[in-house]
């Protein structure tokens, strides 16, 4: 007997980016594989050869030069659960030599779009510098430019000496952006995630992230949020500004 293809005819769409840069365009395919854990590992290698002919002069994909290090697993480094539950998935990649970070934003976003409109949940841990580069620098120990570090993944974002407001008006940038949200909720993430990075995500990680929800939820903070959210407010923590004093 031969043995059962795992179907997805319907719902599988690999994303590629608009001409502008600005938003992500869909590209429909069929994909079989033997196995559902398989399928995040076709849809990424699928992306990396690109759209269909017919699309190739309206799209452009940032994926291209990239080269898949192996399957792709769940975020912790097991071979099943790829998607599902809390499981999320890694993918590890090489050859990514952009330093521009919107480049990188749009690399993210053809990869997570796919991923999650094909039902392969997050969270999504996507490795740029690759065992290559790793296995390079920890033999060598070499020091490196700030530009390289951004290349291959080391660093979120350089700030230019001569850019408008230097390296304080990038820190402001981002300590605004953290100040959006509840401080608890920043408190929890950063204490789950420490611990759904440990070890494989069995039985007890699940239940202690579904308490945590339940739990944070619950709370005074989320009470505030959601009632931000409904009346179109800013929450209570957010700092006000010399407009809105």
């Amino acid at each position: 007997l031969e043995t059962p293809l795992f179907w997805r005819a319907l719902g599988n769409t690999l994303y590629f980016v608009d001409p502008t840069g600005k938003t992500v365009v869909p590209d429909p395919r069929y994909v079989a594989v033997s196995d559902a854990d398989q399928l995040a590992t076709e849809l990424i290698t699928k992306l990396i050869a690109g759209p269909r002919s017919e699309m190739a002069r309206t799209v452009r994909n940032l994926l291209g030069p990239l080269k898949l290090i192996g399957p792709v697993t769940r975020a912790d480094g097991g071979k099943t659960g790829i998607g599902r539950g809390y499981g999320g998935a890694k993918i590890d990649l090489e050859n990514l030599t952009t330093t521009d970070p919107h480049s990188r934003q749009l690399v993210a976003a053809q990869i997570i779009w796919t991923l999650a409109r094909a039902d392969i949940k997050g969270p999504y841990v996507i490795n740029a510098v690759g065992p290559r580069e790793a296995r390079r620098l920890a033999l060598t120990a070499s020091r490196i430019p700030a530009a390289e570090a951004l290349r291959i993944g080391l660093l979120h974002e350089v700030v230019e000496s001569d850019a408008a407001g230097g390296l304080d008006a990038a820190v402001e940038r981002w300590v605004a952006e953290l100040l959006m949200n509840g401080p608890q909720a920043q408190a929890e993430i950063k204490a789950l995630f420490a611990q759904l990075e440990v070890g494989p995500v069995d039985g007890e990680v699940r239940e202690l992230t579904a308490q945590t929800i339940a739990r944070v939820r619950m709370g005074a903070e989320a009470k505030e949020g959601f009632a931000a959210f409904l009346g179109k407010r800013p929450a209570a923590w957010v700092p006000k500004t010399d407009a809105a004093s």
